[in-house]
């Protein structure tokens, strides 16, 4: 829902609070094609990149010194603001401590086709938790990949902890939501990517890196890569255990190999198209 922007900012309205809620649920994201964003720098992160800012809700009383250029600029770029009490902030949050700023997003769709002709990626096979989900998309954009592909089973992107877990990161690298994820990593394939999973019996991953583009499969901590997926491996690594923990968690382990991918690269043996 887009707020023109009075001047001065109006009061939120009981019906605007209500459609704003809304989009606190998975099919009011979809319907509208917006999400909820929560906190002062991750709004200031989507003003300095190609997303829109339909909408912010401000709590006037907890508007920090750095939070005056992002109201300034949202202002200056038309977005419409509203004065919340702390009350709709939280009710708008889904965190127990708000930042006082909650800003409606403009979703955007990406497709296989909008990835960058170089890099390296990631693919999350069913990685259903949110906060995994986000991790990985920031560790990612941390080490340099260039994009992230989503399969079924995987939290929605535009899931509030998702967005919030990433940290800003969604608005630095293309993120692509397919239906099937076996077509999709049949259409990298045919790119000349590499696809290497993570699976317990593959592997040592300190020099498994090819100088070709690869795109690393991380399946769920529960069920692993699917079928489909894993007969269009090329590449199967795992991390050694040292110690006596059962498993590692799908984000530490994508932390660990997307380190070693951005080692490689740095050695000079450079992902190509």
């Amino acid at each position: 829902m887009a707020i023109r922007n009075p001047h001065p900012p109006a009061s939120l309205s009981k019906a605007e609070l209500k459609h704003l809620k809304a989009l606190s649920t998975k099919k009011g994201r979809e319907v509208a094609g917006l999400f909820l964003l929560d906190g002062w720098k991750p709004v200031a992160e989507v003003l300095a990149s190609p997303w829109q800012i339909e909408s912010v809700v401000v709590d006037p009383g907890r508007i920090p010194a750095s939070g005056a250029s992002v109201l300034q600029e949202c202002v200056r770029r038309g977005v419409g603001v509203r004065h919340g009490t702390s009350s709709d902030l939280r009710s708008l949050s889904d965190v127990v401590h708000d930042q006082g700023i909650v800003a409606v997003v403009r979703s955007r769709r990406f497709a296989l086709d909008d990835l960058p002709s170089v890099g390296d990626l990631i693919v999350l096979d069913a990685v259903a938790d949110p906060g995994n989900v986000g991790s990985l998309i920031r560790t990612a954009d941390w080490f340099g990949m260039s994009g992230v592909v989503l399969g079924p089973g995987c939290s929605s992107v535009n899931n509030e902890k998702v967005v919030r877990a990433t940290m800003g990161s969604l608005f630095h690298l293309p993120v692509v939501e397919v239906d099937d994820l076996s077509v999709a990593c049949s259409t990298l394939d045919r790119k000349g990517v590499i696809l290497a999973g993570a699976e317990v019996a593959g592997g040592g991953w300190r020099s498994w890196v090819p100088e070709a583009r690869i795109a690393l499969v991380l399946g769920s901590e529960s069920h692993g890569i699917s079928a489909g997926v894993r007969a269009l491996l090329k590449i199967r690594v795992s991390i050694p255990k040292a110690g006596r923990a059962e498993s590692l968690n799908v984000a530490g382990a994508g932390a660990v190999l997307l380190s070693s991918i951005a080692e490689h690269r740095k050695a000079g043996l450079h992902a190509t198209s």
